[in-house]
């Protein structure tokens, strides 16, 4: 036996392998830092960003054998267990824009430009590599959330998702599965017609 053979036969196992357990969706962040200074507002110009209205960029891969629901069901959870919207927090609109992840695609250089310059944030000249946005707006008056969600395949809008979320307070240490300094967890409501049509109206023209 080869050694070329042998290492034919390796390889072919462990495609073999990877083809019978696929890898798991995998989220990460574009730019770390600017994510934070995003969030903080630290080191930034404040005439062009604030804490109030913050976006968020990642990458993600290994999600191609997925159906879109199932993408932005885990890319929601995602958001939920890093973001939190608390009763202190000053934050009121956040857009976390999701980028297939590219070997040959440098993102992180285009991130500051997009989110200073770009009406909807979004990467210059990589339209046809989003994946997904997910944006959550705090009612005025209101404990509750408006949340969109949005797949796209090369650039086109293949499924939108929009629906309200309560907010609640958190549970104390010991009486749940979460115990994080939040003050607020978010849940999922069954909004009323009229809620879903409010809900549309704001949403229209995002696009």
């Amino acid at each position: 036996m080869t050694i070329r053979y042998l290492i034919f036969i390796a390889s072919l196992t462990a495609v073999i392998s990877s083809c019978g357990n696929p890898a798991p969706l995998t989220v990460e962040p574009i730019s770390a830092e600017l994510n934070q200074k995003f969030l903080t507002g630290k080191g930034l110009d404040r005439h062009y960003f604030g804490t109030r209205d913050v976006v968020q960029y990642y990458q993600v891969s290994n999600f191609s054998n997925l159906p879109a629901a199932a993408v932005l069901n885990k890319l929601n959870n995602f958001v939920n267990t890093h973001y939190r919207f608390g009763k202190t927090d000053s934050l009121q609109n956040l857009t976390v824009l999701f980028y297939r992840k590219q070997l040959l695609v440098n993102y992180s250089k285009l991130v500051y430009a997009s989110a200073r310059d770009n009406e909807y944030r979004t990467l210059d000249g990589q339209t046809g590599n989003l994946v997904a946005r997910i944006q959550y707006t705090l009612l005025t008056g209101k404990r509750q959330v408006a949340r969109r969600m949005l797949f796209y395949t090369n650039g086109v809008k293949q499924l939108a998702q929009a629906d309200t979320i309560s907010l609640t307070p958190a549970l104390s240490k010991g009486e749940g599965d979460r115990t994080d300094r939040h003050l607020y967890r978010v849940f999922t409501i069954t909004p009323s017609p009229l809620e879903r049509a409010g809900v549309r109206r704001f949403w229209r023209g995002l696009g």
